[in-house]
């Protein structure tokens, strides 16, 4: 693929590079990256891609369930795989975790072993997982990494279903029914990622504003900017130019 101005894909890399140990780098993603379509799927592929670029060893292991994108799997693994130095493992499942109402807790579902052996084997000596549901299987699965782990958040979750509650509030009282999830689903999650990320080496965020809210909660995340490619396709299919500078 054709990726120009990869400036904040330099950002990242040349910020992380001298702190990531050795060349071995076990990735962990949910969903298949995709060079031009997609939110974070976007930013994941432009990220490895950069770490292909710079010389790693990867074996990338992509978390999927039965209704994935067959072709954009192929896709991938036609643009990016390697015998030498990039491999691609995936894990389907229905659902990669569950959250019990009665107890309340989210359970998350393990890798199996054949999955787990093939990590062992690989000996990563740094493991780069996207989003906070990489980094608790990879955490639930694989025990006694001697391993660098980082992980990189998106949206936080436990945010995310406090704005939900608030702003079904601010829409009309009447939704306090729904609202009343919402925060214990939030609550669950806040309590998930105070338990999980204290474990990991470094937490990478997408906002300065995430900073904020995990430094709150006593877990210190460091924003960097991401990679967006600078030719894109819009939903018609035709090449668009993103803005030089951010909307907000």
């Amino acid at each position: 693929p054709q990726i120009k101005n990869h400036s904040a894909a330099s950002g990242f890399s040349n910020y992380r590079m001298k702190s990531i140990r050795g060349k071995k780098m076990l990735i962990v993603t949910v969903g298949i990256p995709h060079a031009s379509l997609g939110a974070s799927l976007v930013l994941f592929y432009h990220y490895i891609w950069r770490l292909k670029e710079n010389g790693y060893e990867i074996l990338h292991l992509i978390l999927l369930q039965p209704n994935y994108d067959r072709e954009a799997l192929a896709r991938y693994t036609r643009e990016m795989s390697d015998k030498a130095s990039f491999k691609i493992i995936t894990h389907e499942a229905k659902r990669h975790y569950v959250i019990r109402r009665l107890t309340p807790k989210i359970c998350i579902a393990p890798l199996p072993a054949d999955v787990v052996l093939k990590i062992n084997k690989f000996q990563p000596d740094t493991v780069l997982c996207f989003d906070i549901l990489s980094a608790s299987v990879v955490d639930i699965s694989v025990q006694n990494l001697k391993a660098k782990k980082i992980v990189w958040l998106g949206d936080l979750n436990f945010q995310t279903y406090w704005f939900h509650a608030v702003y079904g509030l601010k829409e009309s009282f009447s939704n306090i029914f729904h609202c009343a999830p919402a925060l214990v689903l939030s609550f669950l999650w806040e309590r998930f990622y105070k338990v999980l990320l204290p474990k990991w080496d470094e937490v990478i965020v997408a906002s300065k504003s995430s900073e904020r809210e995990l430094q709150k909660r006593g877990i210190r995340g460091t924003y960097l900017p991401y990679p967006w490619p600078a030719k894109i396709k819009n939903s018609a299919g035709t090449p668009s130019t993103p803005a030089a500078r951010p909307g907000w």
